[in-house]
């Protein structure tokens, strides 16, 4: 709390001694689903699939859940929560801790700052190497400088489905977008895996940990092929001489029209370059309307080279983010990170929780 006011500061301190802090313990959960239950949604997905929260938040070596409470310490209720992933979760031998907060939650009349506190307490528990988050709320955008962050906002680029005549997802595309792309001088293929491919893979001059948050094959598949709920392809970028990288993509549907979520790319950036005619090959062969990629720390350039369309905040051209339930209306992702000097910080919309259902199906929902 350094960038706050001493007065401010002593202030908020004073509150916060009347709760006591700490990792929620295996025993723990079904008083955190409550709180959630009552103070969030009991529509929530952590409240309503535990399949969900075990894959995504249960550590199954200490027995706890990634979220950090506030409990009131005459009452022992739970005040406050913040809930939070670490790609190790899903690659346990990872040699570098990187975290995204998600869900932060506090009671009405808590003390103020309660939940801001969980989450400065998490990080001097946990120690990562760096700490980011994708789709935050306007409230915390505001927030998270006086806690060190830096914001920004991701870029946003997409490619339409030139077979496509009448739009039912986009809108307000002009004519000349849905051309076919050139491959260039080089020309890529997408190959598609499964999770034991992607933990066989090996990407020639790529370094794992030279990108913030670090992902291998293997966090790609629990992270992905391994999903409790969604469907996800992953698939290898290639040229002649092998892979450049793995892109990872979700297809959803509305009104009957599909569009592919480019979700994730671990790899090299060179990649991209003449990827476009696969992509559209892609979405033809998924029948959607278009792809879509949110993404931050990578090079525009590259995109480009792939026919990727710039898709800047004051765009007039529409395309959709929001599916569960679907909303034909642009979204900008803000994004923030705290990184050591001089560090790469890449991260897109399958990053933290922003790629979570927000729906669970009947059949994987918990009996109640």
């Amino acid at each position: 709390m350094t960038d706050f006011e001493p007065a401010l500061r002593r202030h908020l301190e004073r509150g916060f001694r009347r709760y006591s802090f700490g990792f929620c313990e295996g025993a723990d959960w079904e008083a955190l689903r409550r709180f959630l239950r009552e103070h969030w949604s009991a529509d929530h997905p952590y409240v309503s699939c535990g399949r969900l929260v075990r894959w995504m938040f249960l550590d199954a070596e200490t027995g706890r859940y990634s979220f950090y409470l506030a409990r009131h310490r005459e009452t022992g209720e739970i005040h406050a929560c913040a809930a939070f992933v670490m790609t190790s979760q899903f690659d346990r031998s990872l040699p570098v801790r990187d975290i995204w907060p998600g869900l932060w939650r506090s009671v009405p009349g808590s003390a103020a700052g309660l939940g801001a506190e969980c989450l400065r307490r998490l990080m001097e528990a946990v120690r990562p190497r760096s700490i980011g988050g994708v789709g935050m709320s306007r409230h915390t955008v505001d927030i998270l400088p006086k806690l060190g962050w830096t914001i920004g906002v991701m870029d946003h680029h997409y490619l339409l489905n030139p077979d496509v005549r009448e739009f039912r997802l986009v809108e307000g595309a002009p004519a000349a977008a849905a051309a076919v792309p050139r491959a260039g001088a080089a020309h890529r293929r997408l190959r598609d895996l499964d999770a034991a491919g992607a933990e066989a893979l090996r990407i020639d001059g790529f370094d794992p940990l030279s990108c913030v948050p670090a992902k291998t094959g293997v966090y790609l598949a629990n992270r992905y092929a391994r999903h409790p709920v969604y469907t996800y392809r992953l698939m290898a970028v290639e040229d002649g001489g092998g892979p450049l990288g793995v892109l990872v993509a979700r297809t959803v549907e509305a009104g009957g029209a599909r569009a592919v979520r480019l979700v994730d790319f671990v790899g090299r950036d060179e990649a991209w370059e003449g990827l476009g005619p696969a992509l559209v090959d892609l979405v033809r062969r998924e029948g959607a309307e278009y792809a879509d990629l949110y993404s931050f720390g990578l090079d525009p350039g590259r995109l480009r080279a792939a026919g990727m369309i710039p898709h800047p905040p004051d765009d007039p051209v529409v395309v959709p983010n929001y599916f569960e339930p679907f909303e034909r209306r642009n979204k900008v992702l803000d994004c923030g990170w705290i990184v050591p000097p001089g560090a790469r910080y890449r991260v897109f919309k399958g990053d933290s929780d922003q790629d979570r259902p927000a729906r669970i199906p009947p059949d994987l929902r918990d009996a109640e």
